[in-house]
């Protein structure tokens, strides 16, 4: 059976992005995305990494506040933090950012 890992998110970047640098050379841009879950309720807050060139245009491109649809693929994982409180962690791989401005046209940032 073939399986499939494609998800789209609407929302607004949380924190300004973090850029890395793992394996020596290889740009990582994180940052968090809140995403609306509807009336009365909290919001889903994502953690989002960009890689390599996209990256770099995140790091660029993204800043806190900025309302955005980010596409690619999920990953959901539990870790016990420093308070020794399990928890879950919400994660997306981007392969596209699309900025949702009100002014003008979308941008879109792609590998």
């Amino acid at each position: 059976m073939r399986s499939f890992n494609h998800v789209v998110f609407i929302g607004n970047v949380g924190r300004d992005p973090e850029e890395r640098t793992v394996n020596g050379d290889v740009k990582v841009c994180d940052f968090s995305l809140a995403v609306d879950a509807g009336k009365d309720q909290e919001p889903l807050w994502l953690s989002v990494s960009a890689w390599r060139k996209l990256a770099e245009l995140a790091k660029t491109y993204v800043h806190k506040g900025d309302a955005l649809l980010v596409s690619g693929k999920l990953s959901v994982r539990k870790y016990t933090d420093k308070s020794d409180v399990e928890r879950t962690a919400v994660e997306v791989t981007a392969d596209d950012i699309v900025f949702l401005t009100p002014k003008g046209e979308p941008q879109k940032l792609s590998n």
